[in-house]
């Protein structure tokens, strides 16, 4: 058995050892640096129990979140989509979305979105700068829809259901998929 485990670790070390590099400029792989990617999950949070506070919303406020860059900056922004208290954040048409766009250091937010329903899709076309956010309108005594909130250069859209029929399925558009 002692010869076993000795052979064994041999092997290991010489299979070790034909990884390293050969050259004499040191270790064969360097670190890449961390790339920042905005402001950390911790500083949305802290922005968002900001934002539940002023708005005098429950602290048990639940929601779905995610981060992508929606301005084309390379730092991820934060999208907050609330899921209840129902009565509080949401109603017949949807709840509420909030929009915090990335800065040097911190977040800070964009808008405040109503009636939304998760699927969303960030779409690949921007306007303004900013990517689309296509989202699906229903709950009405209007068809169900498509529509495109679009950037106005300065903030989204307050309320989806004043926006114009894409025409096109959610499928159909290039994008990422998000609450889904």
């Amino acid at each position: 058995m002692q010869a076993r485990t000795t052979a064994l670790l041999l092997s290991f070390l010489l299979l070790l050892g034909a990884c390293g590099s050969t050259n004499d400029e040191g270790p064969g792989l360097t670190p890449m640096p961390m790339a920042s990617n905005g402001p950390s999950d911790a500083q949305a949070m802290s922005l968002l129990k900001t934002y539940i506070s002023e708005q005098k919303g429950p602290p048990y406020s639940r929601y779905d979140y995610t981060r992508a860059d929606l301005n084309g900056d390379g730092a991820r922004d934060a999208i907050f989509l609330f899921k209840g208290p129902y009565n509080y954040w949401c109603g017949w048409s949807g709840c509420m979305m909030v929009i915090m766009e990335a800065t040097d250091n911190d977040f800070r937010i964009v808008n405040e979105v109503t009636g939304i329903r998760g699927p969303l899709l960030i779409s690949e076309n921007a306007t303004n700068g900013w990517k689309d956010i296509i989202v699906r309108v229903s709950g009405t005594n209007m068809p169900d829809r498509n529509v495109a909130m679009q950037f106005d250069g300065e903030s989204y859209p307050v309320n989806p259901f004043t926006q114009t029929d894409i025409g096109i399925r959610m499928a159909n558009i290039p994008g990422t998929r998000i609450f889904p």
